[in-house]
């Protein structure tokens, strides 16, 4: 009989896993279940001594995530994206709804009793390890698939990609308008966080150099390449 469970659990565990693969739509940003992929043109900023003098074509991946992740530990790294194969970006976060995890109290607040004791049930068994270890089940992973014959890469955008090809994590925040005397709720690196912002995004940036480069004819041709704004 356990030998049967185990095995059931191993084939939900492959059938989630095959969920979890999006084959990308370049043409419809919206379809691609909750990541929201732009087409750059070629407008990507090489770096290094190397690259620098060249744009790539690229893509934007965009993601709403919760901010309260990331304020509540500034130096973990908890929104990733790297190019796993030529046409394929892995991106991982977490996978629970932080208010879940992290919020039980004032879930309690609202929720009706029996939903708090599923709750509380629901974090005994997740951090005692009981359906796999806890550093596992934090985490949600996507593979995103691209369509054509491409060849994504970072190391020639970003100086730090290193040999797995991350993406670096940029946090783009929206609000509806800038207001004087707003609260001000923390600080992200340079990015003053107030209660006016509404959304926060998680953003990409990929090149796929399978499509031919150029060089810029000039430094001002540079500076209209895709950066994305630090506030």
């Amino acid at each position: 009989m356990y030998a049967l469970l185990h095995l059931s659990h191993h084939i939900l565990t492959v059938l989630f896993a095959l969920l979890d693969f999006i084959d990308v739509d370049l043409e419809r940003p919206e379809a691609n279940n909750g990541f929201y992929v732009f087409d750059l043109g070629q407008t990507v900023q090489g770096v290094g001594e190397k690259w620098e003098d060249k744009t790539f074509f690229g893509y934007a991946i965009a993601r709403k995530i919760d901010i309260r992740f990331v304020l509540d530990d500034p130096k973990a790294k908890l929104f990733k994206c790297h190019v796993s194969a030529s046409n394929e970006l892995k991106v991982s976060e977490p996978a629970w709804d932080f208010n879940f995890l992290k919020n039980r109290d004032a879930c309690a607040e609202k929720a009706p009793a029996n939903l708090v004791g599923a709750i509380d049930d629901s974090h005994e068994k997740y951090y005692n390890g009981r359906y796999g270890p806890k550093e596992e089940r934090f985490w949600a992973h996507y593979t995103l698939k691209f369509p054509g014959d491409l060849k994504l890469n970072a190391s020639r955008i970003y100086q730090k990609a290193g040999n797995d090809e991350w993406c670096d994590l940029n946090i783009m925040p929206v609000q509806y308008k800038a207001e004087a005397g707003v609260e001000i709720i923390g600080k992200l690196k340079d990015q003053v966080l107030t209660t006016k912002i509404t959304d926060y995004y998680a953003v990409w940036i990929v090149a796929n150099i399978a499509m031919k480069d150029r060089k810029n004819r000039s430094m001002k041709s540079a500076k209209k390449s895709v950066m994305l704004p630090k506030n």
